[in-house]
């Protein structure tokens, strides 16, 4: 299992295995793609908390996908989870949740909320946005993370004898302002042009395409 940890850097174009996790720094999320057997216990080695993972995005309904995904949910339900998780997927897997709890007699005490895996913006957080694009039955991935607000111009400010407080803040927020004699101040005016979001793309198929390394490109 490959264990991709979102930080100051990352190489824009990844090649990924069955499955892999990513954690989320700012919210010590952690998604998973896929869940092959013994799933559980690479991620112990990997030093990740099962009880953190949020998401379980599955690229493929095959045996090799799947086969850990009961095993992984119980586990859960024995350690008192009581998050909800999100679950996106193909079709048919619904299916396969409904007999597995059937036959193992087993009643999660967490929700579990299922989403039909589609082509586009399928994740969107207050940090993160996921696309997923998929082509001649091999597909790709997307992560984007959210743009930092530029530095804001101290000086600048205190040259205009703007006092400290919450404008400082509105003025980090792009807001402009009239003020009394008729003149306006403009929010960008007093700060650096916005950080652009960190962006990755994790594929599938065995070559890279023009397209994916076009999307690879920040």
């Amino acid at each position: 299992m490959d264990q991709i940890i979102l930080n100051n850097y990352l190489p824009n174009l990844h090649k990924i295995r069955k499955s892999f996790a990513l954690k989320l720094i700012q919210s010590k999320e952690i998604w998973l793609f896929n869940c092959q057997e013994g799933c559980q216990h690479n991620l112990i080695k990997k030093n990740l908390k099962i009880n953190n993972i949020s998401k379980i995005i599955f690229t493929k309904l095959d045996t090799d996908s799947i086969s850990g995904l009961i095993g992984l949910l119980s586990s859960l339900n024995l350690i008192g989870r009581k998050e909800n998780i999100e679950i996106y997927k193909p079709k048919g897997i619904d299916n396969y949740l409904d007999l597995s709890k059937k036959y193992s007699q087993t009643n999660f005490k967490y929700k579990i909320y299922l989403y039909q895996l589609k082509t586009g913006l399928i994740i969107k957080n207050n940090n993160y946005k996921l696309y997923f694009f998929i082509k001649n039955k091999e597909y790709s991935l997307c992560l984007i993370s959210k743009e930092k607000p530029g530095q804001f111009k101290l000086k600048k400010a205190e040259v205009f004898y703007l006092i400290k407080g919450p404008l400082y803040g509105q003025l980090k927020q792009n807001k402009c302002f009239l003020l009394p004699d008729g003149n306006i101040i403009q929010g960008y005016y007093f700060k650096n042009n916005n950080i652009a979001g960190k962006q990755i793309t994790l594929i599938k198929d065995k070559y890279h395409t023009r397209n994916q390394n076009e999307a690879s490109r920040v």
